[in-house]
């Protein structure tokens, strides 16, 4: 009886998550064509797959905006971090080959995607600073606002992040500049998503909006596939006299930021087990 009461449900859920469906298949789809044509089946193709994924999110906020006319509930300080992210690391990889993927992905189309992800974020920030202004809810987005006006709290980020880049980071390009730049865009994209969750607490929780739901989960999902690629890789990262601990810390880093994301995870898989809008807790302000 039970099986004959779970089906309905489970097509319910199917039927209610049809476009999302659609959507991750056709990722998946375009993921495994390149994974064909473009790569040797080298493991670091998971440096490609998290890129995919990462544009892919930064893509789902394109189509929220433009079809919604809204770019009600997006952080604009997550997205200008995401910027930094994209440009810090461009800046190391489209010169020097030390963080690239080893098959032949890491030839062009790794960086060819690093370049579409710059480009969508910067889009999406047009349209929240210009073109839909005015369903920009900058009330909730006030992450670092202590001490410095709220519009450039992501100081409280870029900093520490820049700082600690310039004091640990591998030496897999022998270039100071461009190894400290592949490691500050880690260290900013481990916590780049904290405004963005400070904006779910700061509105009180309660319902997430599918399209913002689905890039947060991009964007953690790309993080996964990074992370399971250097756990098996972060001893590479202390060579050229790096030191051990400089692996250590980039494991350390990216472990943190999946556990920041915990809360967030755990109600978007509830939703989409249950087939309705995700939904967080309802919560008190809390300052940051």
């Amino acid at each position: 009886m039970n099986m004959v009461k779970g089906k309905p449900a489970i097509s319910g859920a199917l039927a209610r998550h049809k476009g999302n469906i659609s959507a991750w298949t056709g990722l998946f789809a375009f993921v495994l064509f390149s994974y064909h044509f473009f790569s040797d089946g080298d493991f670091s193709f998971l440096m490609t797959f998290g890129a995919f994924v990462r544009a892919f999110g930064f893509g789902i906020l394109i189509f929220k905006s433009l079809t919604q006319k809204s770019v009600s509930g997006l952080s604009l300080k997550t997205l200008q971090l995401y910027g930094f992210v994209f440009l810090f690391r461009l800046c190391s990889i489209t010169r020097y080959q030390g963080y690239l993927p080893y098959d032949r992905s890491g030839d062009w189309l790794y960086t060819f995607i690093e370049f579409v992800g710059l480009g969508l974020t910067l889009a999406v920030i047009f349209l929240v600073t210009v073109q839909f202004r005015g369903s920009y809810d900058f009330k909730f987005d006030t992450f670092g606002h202590l001490h410095v006006p709220s519009e450039f709290g992501i100081v409280y980020i870029l900093v520490p992040s820049i700082l600690l880049g310039m004091l640990i980071h591998p030496n897999l390009n022998m270039n100071w500049l461009a190894d400290v730049s592949w490691t500050i865009a880690l260290y900013i994209e481990a916590i780049a998503i904290l405004p963005q969750l400070f904006m779910f607490q700061k509105r009180g929780g309660g319902a997430v909006e599918t399209c913002i739901s689905h890039w947060v989960y991009a964007l953690a999902f790309g993080s996964f596939l990074h992370l399971w690629f250097w756990l098996f890789s972060y001893h590479e990262l202390g060579e050229k006299n790096a030191g051990h601990h400089v692996g250590y810390t980039v494991i350390f880093v990216q472990i943190g930021h999946m556990l920041m994301m915990g809360d967030f995870l755990y109600y978007y898989f509830k939703s989409m087990k249950d087939g309705g809008p995700m939904m967080l807790p309802t919560h008190g302000d809390f300052q940051a």
